[in-house]
């Protein structure tokens, strides 16, 4: 799952000028120049987007992924992708990221959970604190500051975060986390005894 903030795409801009060979892409574009959020999950992997849990007031996406195998006891893993505005009314923010979250837990209560995004000056403590999630990206991300972060319920099954070059014209490091090790989302191989 590719999880993007800043997209500057809107309605006049079609899926297919930005696709990606081997995957699907969903996106939630500003009704206004730039912003948007857009995700890119593998082709081999079964996604909904779930509108049900957005708002159009705010920039944040969420997709519910079922890989073919997942580490008990995960059920079903859920991204979410936010860019929160410098400008942004951020309290209206934290509060909504906690509302649809706590909704989406109650819907699915084994789920591995992803908050990605560009969260700018956003005061996250609000839902991170009542959630109990863990905040794993923890070198700069733009300039001296970690603006860019992933909270997450499962880090003990994720590698300690990447922070690689910025791509194109973005001012923002690439952050790129993997399940530790390949056996955690692996099917178990058969022994004889």
């Amino acid at each position: 799952v590719i999880c993007l903030t800043e997209s500057w795409l809107n309605n006049t801009i079609p899926d297919c000028a930005v696709n990606i060979q081997n995957y699907n892409l969903t996106r939630k574009d500003r009704p206004s120049t730039g912003g948007g959020v857009l995700m890119y999950i593998a082709h081999n992997l079964k996604f909904r987007r779930l509108a049900e849990f957005e708002n159009d007031q705010f920039e944040l996406m969420w997709v519910a992924v079922r890989p073919t195998v997942l580490p008990r006891p995960l059920s079903i893993l859920l991204f979410a992708v936010v860019y929160c505005p410098p400008a942004e009314q951020k309290c209206s923010l934290s509060k909504f990221i906690l509302t649809s979250t706590d909704q989406l837990l109650k819907k699915y209560p084994n789920a591995g959970l992803f908050i990605t995004g560009d969260f700018n000056t956003l005061d996250t403590t609000l839902f991170n604190r009542h959630l109990g999630l863990t905040q794993i990206v923890e070198k700069p991300t733009r300039q001296k500051n970690i603006v860019d972060k992933i909270f997450t319920n499962i880090k003990d099954k994720m590698t300690t975060p990447l922070i690689l070059m910025p791509i194109g014209n973005s001012d923002h490091a690439t952050v790129i986390v993997r399940p530790k090790g390949q056996t955690c989302f692996e099917r178990a191989k058969p022994r004889l005894v």
